[in-house]
């Protein structure tokens, strides 16, 4: 390493995919990064609940307005489609974390559903407020 600075260059992207749902599952470096980084990110927000917090929605919220993300990981995990990641979490013979398990034993396929979210218990709650 000779310490001097030298110009930025743009990585070369070419056919990765741009969008989240398609990059978490390409099988790429950069897929992989991206499940190791935001696929952990989504295994231990569901995992929160009841930890820190009594459901899904507060913990969308908190991760919204804390880190001033456009969507909560329960929404993005609705987005990807939840049974993907639950899929590919028990492919690395991973334990699913307490929220993924519920959904997968609920009669629901998604956290959210007009207007209702998935509680603790897998039934379907109207949404606060």
């Amino acid at each position: 390493m000779t310490e001097d600075w030298r110009d930025a260059v743009a990585p070369d992207l070419t056919g990765v995919p741009t969008e989240l749902g398609e990059v978490l599952f390409d099988d790429s470096p950069q897929g992989e990064l991206a499940w190791q980084i935001f696929g952990g990110t989504l295994r231990y927000a569901a995992g929160l609940v009841p930890e820190i917090a009594d459901d899904i929605v507060n913990v969308d919220n908190a991760i919204r307005w804390g880190f001033n993300w456009a969507h909560g990981p329960f929404e993005m995990l609705d987005h990807l489609g939840p049974q993907r990641v639950i899929e590919r979490i028990r492919s690395e013979g991973e334990e699913l974390p307490a929220m993924l398990h519920v959904l997968d034993d609920s009669d629901s396929n998604t956290f959210y559903r007009d207007g209702l979210y998935l509680g603790r218990d897998g039934s379907m709650r109207t949404m606060p407020g």
